[in-house]
Formats: C-alpha cells, sequence, structure tokens
C-alpha cells in the first residue's frame, strides 16, 4: 500500500507542476493567473513532504521532517484570494495579510530546521499535543472557514455577473463551487481522522485515501483553473461603483429602443457595458432601470430578446435550411444547451417541437 501511495503522490505531483509552468509560461500573467500558481505551489509542497516519508527518507535524515516548504496555511488564503480576483482587484496589502499565518508557519519550521536535529526532535515529542492541534485540529478548520468564505462568494457573485453578462458560459464558476466542496470534504476527512494518525497501519489506510482524493483534486483543479477566463476590466469598475444612480421611465424606454432597432442582442457577448456605451448612460444606471422596470436581471431581459428572434427565425421559411443550434447563435446564443433550457422555460416546449409545430 505504501508504493501505491508514493505513486499516486508522484502523479499529483506532476499534474501541479505541469499546472504551474503552464500558467507562468504560456497563460497572460496577471494577479489572478499568479494567485492561481501560488495555490498550486501550496498544494504541491505538502506532497514533497508526503513523498519523502512514505520512501523513508524522513527515517534516514530527521531533519528532513522540518524542512521548511508544507506551507500548510498557504493554500486555502490563496485560493479565497484567487476566486476574490476573478471578480476584484486585489491589493498587495490584503496578500500579505492573508498569507500572515502561512509566513508564521515558516518561520517556526525553518526555526526548527535550522536547529540541532536533537533538539527538533526533542521539541516535536515534548509539544507532539501542539502540533496536532496546529497542524492537524485547528488548521482544518482554518482552512474550512477559507472554503466556506470562497463559496459564499460564489453564490453573491453569480447574482451580480447576471446583471453584467449577456451569455455567462465562459464566466460559469460552478467548477469553483464542486472544487470547493471537494476541498472541504477532504479537510473533514483530515480532521476526523487525526485520531487513526497513532496507529501505524491506521495511519498508511488514511495516507493512502488521502492521497488518491489529491490526485483526483489537483487533476481536476488543473483542468478547470486553466480554462478559466478572467472577467473583463470593465467587470471590476462597474462593480466597484457604489452608488447606484437613479432611473425613470425614460431611460428604460431608451434602452428598449436602442436593443430592438440595433439587436445589439445578437452580439453574444454583449455586456451591460457595451449596452450602454451605445445608449449613453452610466452602465449601473442601465442595470438598475432594466432591473426596476422589467423586473429582470441584464442577463434575462437580453435573452429574452433573443428567444423571441429565435422564435422569429423558427417560423419563417427562408430559414428552414439552418440547424437548431445556428439558429440558436443567430439569435445570439453561444450554447445550444443553454438555449435550449431558456426557450423550454419560456415556450414549455423545445425549439424543434416549436418548429414542428408552427409548420403544421
Amino acid at each position: 500500500m505504501n508504493d501505491i501511495t508514493v505513486i499516486f503522490r508522484y502523479i499529483a505531483l506532476a499534474q501541479a507542476a505541469f499546472a504551474i509552468t503552464y500558467l507562468l509560461l504560456f497563460r497572460e500573467r496577471n494577479r489572478t493567473i499568479v494567485l492561481f500558481a501560488v495555490f498550486f505551489i501550496a498544494v504541491c509542497s505538502p506532497i514533497i513532504l508526503h513523498i519523502l516519508y512514505h520512501t523513508g527518507l524522513t527515517y534516514k535524515h530527521p531533519r528532513l521532517n522540518y524542512i521548511p516548504i508544507g506551507f500548510y496555511y498557504l493554500g486555502s488564503p490563496i485560493y479565497y484570494l484567487y476566486v476574490k480576483s476573478l471578480f476584484e482587484k486585489i491589493q498587495i496589502k490584503e496578500i500579505i495579510i492573508f498569507t500572515i499565518p502561512a509566513i508564521l508557519e515558516f518561520l517556526f519550521v525553518l526555526y526548527l530546521f535550522i536547529l540541532p536535529v536533537n533538539e527538533s526532535i526533542a521539541i516535536h515529542s515534548k509539544y507532539n499535543w501542539l502540533f496536532t492541534i496546529f497542524f492537524g485540529i485547528f488548521l482544518n478548520l482554518f482552512c474550512l472557514v477559507f472554503i466556506g468564505l470562497v463559496i459564499g462568494r460564489i453564490y453573491s457573485y453569480h447574482k451580480k455577473y447576471l446583471n453584467f453578462f449577456s451569455n455567462t458560459q465562459k464566466v460559469n464558476l460552478n467548477w469553483i463551487k464542486y472544487t470547493s466542496i471537494i476541498i472541504a470534504v477532504n479537510y473533514v476527512f483530515q480532521l476526523v481522522t487525526i485520531p487513526f494518525l497513532f496507529e501505524q497501519h491506521q495511519k498508511d489506510l488514511v495516507y493512502f485515501i488521502d492521497s488518491i482524493v489529491t490526485v483526483v483534486s489537483v487533476y481536476w483543479v488543473a483542468i478547470f483553473g486553466i480554462k478559466q477566463v478572467h472577467l473583463p476590466v470593465g467587470y471590476q469598475v462597474f462593480e466597484s461603483t457604489k452608488v447606484v444612480p437613479t432611473t425613470n421611465p425614460d431611460d428604460f424606454e431608451k434602452i428598449e429602443s436602442v436593443i430592438t432597432t440595433s439587436r445589439v442582442y445578437k452580439n453574444p457577448n454583449l455586456t451591460v457595458v457595451d449596452l450602454s456605451e451605445m445608449v449613453q448612460l452610466h452602465p449601473k444606471k442601465v442595470s438598475q432601470a432594466i432591473n426596476q422596470y422589467s423586473n429582470k436581471n441584464f442577463n434575462h431581459f437580453v435573452n429574452q430578446f433573443r428567444i423571441e428572434e429565435a422564435k422569429r427565425l423558427l417560423a419563417d421559411d427562408a430559414y428552414d435550411n439552418l440547424t437548431i443550434e445556428a439558429i440558436a447563435k443567430e439569435a445570439g446564443f453561444n450554447s445550444k444547451s443553454v438555449f435550449n433550457t431558456l426557450f423550454k422555460n419560456d415556450t414549455g416546449t423545445t425549439p424543434k417541437a416549436f418548429k414542428n409545430r408552427v409548420e403544421e
């Protein structure tokens, strides 16, 4: 079992190393990308320590037990900052504050590493209960708090970006929600299995299960994290405007008129900033007017025009040569599945059934 555990650790390490290399060399480097790369480094570091343990190197060279590369208190705060940076501008001061626990952890472990190895072992043995608390119980609770903050952020942002984007496929953050749940389950697993780490055969089983979870988690985060599109600067500007301008019915009539006459809804990447430039109103004012006078968010409001356009195209014989997917794209949708779902919610039937009914 120990050999298999080491293999899984190597696989996870290789996946994380690939993700870090790709992000830093082949992606446009910005603060969000750097935070994501640092998060992966924080994920990699404990894996290295586990490999040293399972290969017996820490037994032969006890000082390696105290090599200061664990960064256990770094991963979750950086993960939280990464998610936040997708929507907001992160300041250096905020990064420093959130990494203080990891800095203190590094300095403490570095102190143990510098000491004569016999003294380090003596301190560890004497205060083993404190190590269990701070690197076991408290660490996992600390990380769970940040995962909870991430999940809270995702639900909050979901409501906000529906008032900015007309299509949300590129900013779909469900993968972060699911990732956070997976990570939270892993921390809970580590928390409840702490008592089993004092028996060697149970300890090996716990490490084996943990190695499998690590491989799956690293692979999942690497794939979706690399694909994640950073939100446009316009969104951050939009969100940074705290004052909501007052609106009136004339503003809403102007918005409806521009959308109808220009058919700008056919642009699949339309945002509230794009529309605001056309109607010459502040983006917040456009969003507020749509919310107030249509009782819809921007996303729902624009997609309603697209649905009506799709109905028109499906009923027009001149477009019989187009597939359902082509109709969806012509109307402004960039996802057939989203189009089918929204169309059925609006009409109670699928686009294909709607077309067949019109042709009868």
